[in-house]
């Protein structure tokens, strides 16, 4: 379908081992005791050779029709970082894979986004941005957070990356947070509100800026 529509890019999440679901890393603050329930006798080993041979299929499928397949790291899943990401790559073996890079989901992992574009490098085909405190995967929009987006663009630049910069603000706090219930300050909201447009406005003036100081090509 992403072929017939004209794309280049088709891009995913990472996934998690044996299909267990982590709890939301935004709850690891409010709650006294954060873990998961992990059943015993799981061989990690086939399922990560199993996960590889997936995703080799996936690019080897994208390859045949002229795509790039690029994953989005996430907390607790097969990728959860820059570096895990790349061990994938190099395992899976294929032209055709790639990273779309979201560092609210990596910067809380520990991973900093100007060191992540530098070791992704040729492999980064797409960046979805957007911002966070470093305590949690939330989606502030950048220059709201801790992320250093000045060095993030001038390590777009030095890689000479050319692609999409989008912004992905999903769960703003007292913004947007979605229907899921949750303890804390804000109410999820079924709908957006008004300051959403206000949010992505503020943020694309703000990385534009940044984007020219560093001297990439923005149209």
């Amino acid at each position: 379908m992403g072929a017939e529509l004209g794309t280049t890019i088709v891009n995913t999440v990472t996934h998690y081992p044996f299909a267990i679901k982590n709890p939301p890393l935004v709850d690891r603050a409010m709650v006294q005791q954060y873990t998961v329930d992990m059943p015993g006798g799981l061989d990690w080993n086939q399922n990560w050779l199993d996960y590889v041979d997936a995703i080799r299929q996936c690019a080897q499928y994208a390859e045949s029709l002229g795509l790039k397949y690029s994953l989005e790291m996430h907390p607790f899943r097969y990728a959860s970082t820059t570096e895990g990401l790349l061990r994938l790559i190099e395992a899976v073996d294929n032209p055709a894979l790639g990273a779309n890079f979201d560092p609210s989901h990596t910067f809380p992992n520990g991973d900093f986004t100007h060191v992540s574009i530098y070791k992704l490098a040729d492999r980064l085909w797409h960046c979805d941005f957007s911002d966070n405190d470093g305590t949690n995967n939330m989606h502030f929009r950048p220059g709201k957070g801790k992320i250093d987006w000045a060095s993030a663009m001038k390590a777009l630049k030095d890689i000479n990356y050319d692609g999409v910069v989008s912004l992905e603000f999903e769960d703003i706090p007292g913004v947007s947070r979605g229907v899921r219930p949750q303890a804390g300050a804000y109410e999820p909201r079924i709908e957006a509100s008004p300051e959403v447009d206000r949010e992505y406005t503020i943020a694309l003036e703000f990385l534009t800026g940044l984007a020219r100081d560093a001297g990439l090509n923005v149209e």
